[in-house]
């Protein structure tokens, strides 16, 4: 990284990051000092890939079902819920339906592993998450506030983990686990590839607060361009033993 970092420097370049110590970004004065710098960095060997920093971003802001209300009453005729809670929203919630017509499950476990949000935050003050999110990054302002300005990862942790048996909205599919709210995407739903990459070297590394479980699942909704540098997060969540569940843009 530092004859990379020196080569770069060369021709204009300056350090803006690092990133997990995998990659650097760098940022330079003009369109031709990119020109320059990037062959002089392809023929180092210890340079694997160079690539812009580019952009990712949210396909669609999930909408509320047609007919549920704020507290997941009916106002429209004809539909026929299966609530599988108190919690009246679940019989909108057809993935709950499903997995347990198809899937009976057994009690669900009180120390599941804690899963990391990796999105445009987390709103946790919301009812159905409050007390359960862990701050973690905020990738745009370097802050550990990572507080949700879009609404979409809100979204994310509340199908993942809403809060059950309270008689509000729906439920999560585990209720029980805690949320790491990471913060990588800004108010319009898109972010750069490198905060991306750096919220999810953050979650991969996360150690969370003693007797908090484990981060185990990261998950995240974005769609863009091939990306060496999230290949390479990718592939480290996966050595790391973790699960990493995306978004096929099906919303």
């Amino acid at each position: 990284a530092h004859g990379a970092t020196q080569a770069a420097r060369a021709v204009g370049g300056r350090v803006v990051k690092e990133i997990d110590g995998r990659a650097v970004l760098f940022a330079f004065a003009s369109e031709a000092a990119v020109g320059a710098a990037v062959p002089s960095l392809l023929a180092r060997p210890e340079v694997a890939f160079v690539e812009r920093n580019g952009f990712m971003s949210l396909r669609s802001t999930p909408q509320r079902p047609a007919g549920q209300g704020q507290n997941g009453s009916t106002t429209q005729g004809g539909v026929s819920p299966q609530v599988v809670s108190n919690d009246v929203a679940t019989g909108f919630q057809w993935h709950l339906t499903m997995i347990r017509k198809t899937a009976p499950l057994p009690a669900l476990s009180t120390t599941p592993p804690t899963i990391a949000v990796i999105d445009t935050g987390v709103d946790y003050t919301h009812t159905d998450l409050s007390g359960k999110v862990l701050l973690g990054l905020n990738t745009l302002t370097s802050t550990l506030d990572p507080f949700d300005d879009h609404g979409n990862g809100t979204a994310m942790a509340g199908i993942a983990a809403a809060k059950a048996g309270n008689g509000l909205y729906g439920e999560g599919v585990s209720p029980n686990s805690r949320i790491l709210a990471v913060k990588v995407l800004g108010p319009n739903g898109v972010g750069t590839f490198s905060n991306i990459a750096v919220g999810m070297s953050y979650a991969r590394l996360y150690v969370p607060p003693a007797g908090v479980p484990a981060v185990r699942v990261l998950t995240m909704g974005v769609s863009g361009p091939p990306s060496a540098l999230i290949a390479t997060q990718v592939n480290a969540i996966k050595i790391a033993g973790k699960v990493l569940v995306a978004a096929a843009g099906d919303f």
